[in-house]
C-alpha cells in the first residue's frame, strides 16, 4: 500500500494536495470488495473505527454507522451524516486475469487521471469512503459530530439502503459522497428496479448436416446504465438480439449458446452466441451478419470506434435450443427497449426514465434475461415493468422483479443546499450547478426511511464508472475534499 501511495505522490505531487484522503483511498483499493462479498472491507472499516476510538453499530442489512465525536468548539452543533457505500462494481477486460475476491487493484496514472490496469477502479465509492475517513481523523478540522453511514451492496439494487434500520441514525442532515462530477451539487435522483425473465432451457438434438459458428461482439465502451444511458453507445446484448432477429428474416439457423453482459447496472460491452446453419447457407449467413454489422458500424463510427464483430468457425454443436425456445427468445428480446424511455419535463437534459438490457445468461438449465429500469417517478418504472411482464408471459417466460428503490425529489429550499452553494462559491469563486442525476443514489432510499433528512450529494469527477475504463480526475479530489471540510465548518 505504501509503495503505491509513494508512487502516485512522486508522479503527480502537485495534484495530490490532500494526502490523507489519498492514503485512505490507496488502502481501500488494496482490499477486495465486490458486491455481496464485503467481509474484508467491513473488517477494515471496523478495525479502523476501533483504532480511532470511535463507537459503531451494524443493522440487519449489514450497514455500518460509525460515530465520530465533534471537534473542539463544535460539540453543540447538530450531528451530520456522511453517507457512502462499501462495495464496488467488478468489471474487467476479457484479456485480463484478475480475481476480484482476492486480488488488489493495480493503479496507474494517465495524463492527470488515476485508473486501474484493465479493471474498474472503485473510485465509485472508494473515494467517498476515504473522504469520510479523512475528515474524521485530520487534525485541526472544524466540524460537528458525524455519523458515517456506510451502506452494503449498493451496486446491486441499493440493498443496504433499501433495508436500512429506521432507528440507527440520529442526525437530520446528510451529505452523500457518491456523485461523479465535480462542480455539481445533486439534489435529486432516479429510483430503480431490476427484473429477471427466465425460460426453462429446452434443447433438442441438432442435425448432423449443420455447421457451427461463434459470433463474438467486442470493443464497446459499455458504462454506467444510468449516467451513460443517454450517450450514443451500443448495448452488446441489445445489438446481439437485434442481429438474431434480422438473421431470422433471412435463413434457417439454430442457437446453441448465448452470453451477453454481466452486471445489472453496467451497459453490456461484450456478447457471444454459437449459431448453426446448413452448409449451403454459410455464405448467406456470413453476408447477412456482416452487412448488419456494417450498418451499425457506420452509425456509431465516432462514438464506438472499436466496435467489432467476429465470425469464427467452431466445433459442430450436437444440440441447440428448440425452435419454440429460439422463437420466443428472439420475440421477447426484440421488444425489450434498452436506452432512454423518456426525458424529464422538469429539468433540461435530464433523463426521466430508461432501461438497460443488462445480461443474457445460461445457468442451471435456465435462460435468464436481466433488465434494470430507472425513473425519477414510480409511475415511469411501474408502467414499463408492466409492459415487460406482459410480454414475458406471452412468450412463456417467468417474470420476477426486485424491490423498488424510490427516487429522491429535489428540495430547492434545503438548508444544506444553501450551505453547499455558499461553500462552493467561497472555494471556487463561481456558482455550482444544481442538478438531479439519472442514477440510483441512496438518498432516495434513505429519505424513504428518514423523511425529515435534509441532504445533498457531492463528489469528484469520475469518468466511465462501472467499466474497466473508470478513472478519476486527480485535481478534482482535493477540491471535493476541501468543499466537504468547508461545508462541515459552516454546519
Amino acid at each position: 500500500m505504501t509503495e503505491q501511495l509513494e508512487m502516485i505522490q512522486k508522479m503527480d505531487l502537485k495534484a495530490l494536495k490532500s494526502e490523507k484522503i489519498w492514503q485512505y483511498f490507496i488502502e481501500i483499493t488494496q482490499i477486495p470488495r465486490p458486491t455481496f462479498h464485503e467481509e474484508k472491507i467491513k473488517a477494515y472499516l471496523l478495525n479502523w473505527a476501533v483504532e480511532q476510538g470511535f463507537s459503531y453499530k451494524l443493522d440487519d442489512a449489514d450497514n455500518i454507522v460509525i460515530f465520530v465525536p465533534a471537534s473542539k468548539g463544535y460539540e453543540s452543533h447538530p450531528t451530520v451524516v456522511l453517507q457512502v457505500h462499501k462495495d464496488m462494481v467488478c468489471e474487467k477486460n476479457a484479456d485480463i486475469e484478475f480475481d476480484f475476491l482476492n486480488d488488489s487493484l493495480q493503479l496507474e496514472l494517465c495524463n492527470g487521471w488515476l485508473k486501474a490496469k484493465g479493471t474498474t477502479l472503485g473510485a465509485d465509492n472508494g473515494l467517498g469512503i476515504a473522504a469520510a475517513m479523512a475528515v474524521s481523523t485530520e487534525k485541526n478540522i472544524k466540524r460537528p459530530a458525524l455519523e458515517l453511514l456506510i451502506t452494503a451492496s449498493e451496486e446491486r439494487g441499493l440493498v443496504g439502503a433499501n433495508n436500512l434500520s429506521k432507528d440507527i441514525l440520529t442526525a437530520k442532515t446528510m451529505i452523500n459522497l457518491d456523485t461523479e462530477s465535480w462542480g455539481d451539487i445533486y439534489v435529486g435522483c432516479a429510483g430503480s428496479q431490476s427484473a429477471k425473465l427466465t425460460f426453462a432451457l429446452d434443447e433438442v438434438t441438432q442435425s448432423e448436416e449443420f455447421i457451427s459458428f461463434e459470433l463474438i461482439i467486442s470493443g464497446l465502451k459499455g458504462g454506467h446504465s444510468g449516467l451513460d444511458i443517454d450517450k450514443p453507445r451500443i448495448n452488446a446484448a441489445k445489438f446481439l438480439s437485434l442481429l438474431l432477429n434480422d438473421l431470422d428474416q433471412a435463413i434457417e439457423f439454430n442457437i446453441s449458446h448465448i452470453d451477453a453482459g454481466n452486471l445489472p447496472n453496467a451497459i453490456p460491452r461484450e456478447a457471444k452466441a454459437v449459431i448453426s446453419c446448413q452448409p449451403q447457407d454459410e455464405i448467406k449467413f456470413k453476408t447477412r451478419v456482416n452487412n448488419y454489422f456494417q450498418l451499425w458500424k457506420a452509425i456509431y463510427q465516432k462514438s464506438e470506434p472499436n466496435f467489432n464483430l467476429q465470425i469464427k468457425a467452431t466445433t459442430r454443436q450436437k444440440s441447440c435450443f428448440s425452435f419454440v425456445l429460439k422463437d420466443k427468445l428472439i420475440n421477447l428480446l426484440s421488444v425489450i427497449h434498452s436506452g432512454v424511455l423518456a426525458m424529464s419535463s422538469a429539468m433540461s437534459n435530464l433523463v426521466e426514465s430508461s432501461n438497460n438490457l443488462s445480461s443474457i445468461k445460461l445457468k442451471d438449465n435456465k435462460l435468464i434475461i436481466t433488465i434494470y429500469a430507472r425513473s425519477d417517478n414510480n409511475l415511469g418504472i411501474s408502467t414499463f415493468m408492466q409492459g415487460i411482464e406482459r410480454n414475458a408471459k406471452q412468450n412463456g417466460a417467468d417474470f420476477e422483479k426486485s424491490q423498488l428503490s424510490p427516487g429522491w425529489k429535489p428540495d430547492m429550499s434545503s438548508r444544506i443546499l444553501e450551505i453547499a452553494k455558499e461553500s462552493y462559491f467561497a472555494l471556487c469563486q463561481q456558482q455550482a450547478s444544481i442538478k438531479a442525476i439519472h442514477a440510483g443514489l441512496e438518498c432516495g432510499a434513505i429519505a424513504d426511511k428518514y423523511p425529515q433528512m435534509d441532504m445533498v450529494s457531492i463528489g469528484p469527477t469520475i469518468k466511465d464508472a462501472h467499466s474497466p475504463d473508470e478513472k478519476v480526475d486527480i485535481s478534482t479530489v482535493s477540491d471535493f475534499y476541501q468543499l466537504l471540510k468547508n461545508m462541515l465548518e459552516r454546519l
